[in-house]
């Protein structure tokens, strides 16, 4: 099964953090712009995805603060057969150990 060409995903992750692993995703791909501030687009050779990335406020419990962001990843200009390598992708790339 195919994921859809829009994906929202809620990541407890900072914006410099969220930063460098675009990077190394982007190290990845043919091209990568950035479309705005909190807007990028990476291209292959079967098509594009925009990723977008906002900022909401942290969650806290106690005295521990955690960032929170909701990412939005637009592939539908990702060939369909495209889109589940490239979701995998961002998801390794992205990925936290734990346990």
């Amino acid at each position: 099964m195919q994921p859809p060409s829009f994906v929202r995903l809620e990541m407890s992750i900072s914006r410099a953090e969220f930063l460098r692993g675009l990077k190394r995703l982007a190290n990845e791909m043919e091209s990568f712009s950035e479309v705005s501030e909190s807007e990028w687009e990476l291209c292959a050779k079967r098509g594009c995805a925009r990723v977008r990335f906002e900022e909401l406020p942290p969650h806290r419990a106690g005295s521990l603060s955690l960032p929170r962001a909701r990412v939005t990843l637009d592939m539908s200009a990702l060939a369909e057969n495209a889109r589940a390598p490239f979701l995998g992708h961002f998801r390794r790339v992205f990925h936290r150990g734990g346990g």
